[in-house]
C-alpha cells in the first residue's frame, strides 16, 4: 500500500506470487510480519483516504475504511499477537488483509458527490474519472441528449458511462442543474496537491 508520501506501507505475500496468508506492514519505524491475520472488530466510525498500491502503478482511489479495528495474528516466531489498531495503521492492515482475500482497492472504492468537497485539497488541474448516470426519464429527451450528452459529456467520454476530466470540470458539472442521477467519482488519475505550489 502506498499513502501520502510513503512509498510503501505494506506488501502481501500474494503480491509476490506466494499464496500464503502473510504480509508485511509499516509499524512505527519498522515493518511488522503478520501471519494468518484476523480482524475481530471493525469500528462503525469510518473515514476516507486516498490509497495507492504497489500492484497498480500511478492509480489512487478514495477508500472508506474503519478507523479502529481489533486484530489477531501470528508474528514471525509463531507467537499469537492481539492488538487494537487505529487510523493509518488500521487502514494499512485492512488494505493488506484485502490482498489475502483477493480484494483490490478499486473493489472498495466508494464515491459520491459529497466527496467532491474532500477533493478540494487538490489543484483544479488534477485529472479524475467520474461515472455520470442519467435519469431514465431524461434518456427519452432528445434536447437533453443533444445539449448535454453530445456537447458537454461526449468530449470527456472514457468508456461506458465513465468520463475523464479535470477536477475543475467536475466541479463545474456538479454545480449545474443537470437532470442526472448523480456523479460517482471512480478515481483520481493524476493528483496535483495544492501543497506542491
Amino acid at each position: 500500500m502506498c499513502t501520502g508520501g510513503i512509498p510503501a506501507a505494506g506488501i502481501s505475500a500474494v503480491q509476490i506470487g506466494s499464496l500464503k496468508r502473510i504480509f508485511l506492514m509499516k509499524g512505527n519505524d519498522e515493518f511488522i510480519v503478520v501471519c494468518n491475520p484476523e480482524i475481530l472488530f471493525h469500528s462503525k466510525e469510518k473515514d476516507f483516504y486516498l490509497e495507492g498500491c504497489l500492484s497498480i502503478d500511478n492509480e489512487y482511489y478514495w477508500i472508506e475504511r474503519s478507523t479502529k479495528i481489533k486484530v489477531q495474528y501470528q508474528n514471525e516466531k509463531g507467537e499469537l499477537v492481539k492488538r487494537t489498531l487505529k487510523n493509518m495503521t488500521a487502514r494499512i492492515f485492512q488494505h493488506e488483509m484485502d490482498h489475502l482475500d483477493g480484494i483490490l482497492m478499486m473493489d472498495r472504492a466508494l464515491f459520491d458527490e459529497a466527496l467532491i468537497n474532500t477533493l478540494l485539497q487538490y489543484d483544479d488541474n488534477s485529472i479524475v474519472l467520474v461515472n455520470i448516470e442519467l435519469k431514465e426519464k431524461d434518456i427519452e429527451k432528445p434536447e437533453f441528449l443533444t445539449i448535454w450528452t453530445n456537447q458537454l459529456l461526449k468530449k470527456h467520454e472514457y468508456e461506458n458511462n465513465t468520463y475523464k476530466m479535470t477536477l475543475e470540470q467536475l466541479k463545474d458539472l456538479s454545480e449545474r442543474n443537470l437532470e442526472i442521477k448523480g456523479f460517482n467519482l471512480v478515481r483520481v488519475i493524476n493528483e496535483v496537491p495544492l501543497s506542491d505550489y
